[in-house]
This record gives structure tokens, sequence and C-alpha cells, in this order.
């Protein structure tokens, strides 16, 4: 997997000249390793995100969004817009990571990080009465690419950001991997556990916020990205009926 989709980058960089196009060609590469890789509740596409309160982000390269409890994908100018409870993650892809992307890719995940999410009880099955709301999870968010030029400066960088600005997963497939996880999606040890599992927990701790320049980058952020969504749990419900307050209104 890894070897393919480094492959794959270095083909879309060098048969494109034109900017565009070879961005172009590279989000849907990686956008295609995650819908064919994440688990089928969850899509991926390139577009914008939207509150309540008819609030936009900026357009995103690729939003990691649930699609078996959002009843609202818009659809605007060939590109998808979803309702910012739906969203589980944000990325933007690069050719080459570095300082200044890092930068660049912060202040977009804070356009969508920004945005209200309501959150609903709702009812599960077999249950007799609706289910406590509980706070909406932060939204992950990440920088992809092939090269990276990976500094002390770029994790500092990553390091003295706030909530609405960190990148949680920056990944070059040809350098390494950065994985800063929440703190409430870091795994929690159930008493009866074996030794097995609290090594790899501390593993996780020790790597928080270090790049890792070990192989198989691409395959280590896609696991660390797939264990997120798991403490991440289901997306909140959202208030259909207040959406149709600012359609009404258009």
């Amino acid at each position: 997997m890894h070897r393919d989709i480094a492959h794959q980058l270095d083909i879309a960089r060098q048969s494109f000249q034109h900017p565009g196009k070879k961005g172009y060609a590279s989000e849907n590469i990686w956008c295609e390793l995650f819908n064919t890789y994440l688990p089928e509740r969850y899509r991926t596409a390139e577009g914008f995100v939207v509150d309540s309160k008819n609030q936009f982000s900026d357009q995103m390269d690729m939003v990691v969004f649930d699609r078996q409890y959002s009843p609202l994908i818009f659809h605007h100018g060939g590109k998808i817009v979803v309702p910012a409870e739906s969203v589980y993650a944000v990325f933007e892809v690069k050719q080459e990571i570095n300082l200044d992307y890092l930068a660049y890719a912060q202040a977009k995940a804070a356009t969508v990080r920004r945005l209200h999410r309501n959150n609903l009880p709702m009812k599960t099955a077999g249950a007799s009465k609706l289910t406590k709301p509980t706070e909406p999870r932060p939204i992950l968010a990440g920088l992809l690419g092939l090269e990276g030029n990976f500094t002390k400066a770029m994790q500092n960088c990553d390091a003295a950001s706030d909530a609405l600005h960190r990148m949680n997963l920056i990944c070059s497939a040809r350098q390494g991997w950065l994985s800063w996880r929440p703190v409430d999606l870091l795994p929690e040890p159930p008493e009866d556990s074996d030794s097995d599992f609290m090594a790899r927990h501390q593993k996780i701790l020790a790597r928080q916020g270090q790049f890792q320049t070990k192989p198989h980058a691409v395959v280590h952020m896609l696991f660390d990205l797939i264990d997120m969504l798991r403490l991440w749990g289901t997306a909140p419900a959202l208030d259909v009926l207040a959406y149709g307050e600012w359609l009404e209104k258009t």
C-alpha cells in the first residue's frame, strides 16, 4: 500500500506541469486511499463545511465525513458542502510539506473548527428514551504530501499551536509522519489490559507530536487515523430544522 501510494504521487508530480492539475491529481490519490481503506461509514471528498448559522469554511482538499447518519450533503459548483456536525476530519494536500504549508493548513483547519455544531438527543435501537447528547469531539486536521522537509521548527510550530490550528496528522509518503492526538482520543487501557496493549499505549504516548521517520509512513498514518476515528465515535445528531431555517432565508 505505501509503495503504491508513493509511486502514484510521484507519477502525478512528474506527469502534470500545471500546479492546479498536479494538485488535483494528488488529492484524488489520497481521497481514493481513504475511501478504500476507511470503514464504509466514512466518506472523503473535496469540498466545504457549513454550519446551521450559514457560515462556511474555506474550501478543503479533503473532508472526512459521516455518510451513515448524515441526511444532508449539499452540492454546489461541483463540490460537496457538508454540515459541520457530520465532519470527522479535514486534510490539506501538498507536493511538499514545509513550514509555510503547515501554517497554511493550520489556518484552513481553523475555518472548519470555528463553525457552530449542534448536538441533539437521539434514540438508539432498542432504547425507550432519548440518549443525552455528548459534547462534540474535536475535528481532526492533517497535512499530506509526497516530500517533506521535516524540521524542529515545524514540530515546535505545531506543538505551540492552539486547538483551532493544530495538525493531528502530518504525513510525507517519502519521509515519515507525525501524530498528535487530542487528549480524549488517547486510548485508555482497560483494567485487564495485557502487556502488548500497554506497550502499544506507551509507544503512542512517546511519539505524541514527534516526527517519525520509519518506513511505510502512509500505512502508519492511516492506522493512526483509523484508531482515532474509533475513539471519536459517532458524529453528533445534527439539527436538521436549524438548517431549514437559514435555507428558507436564501
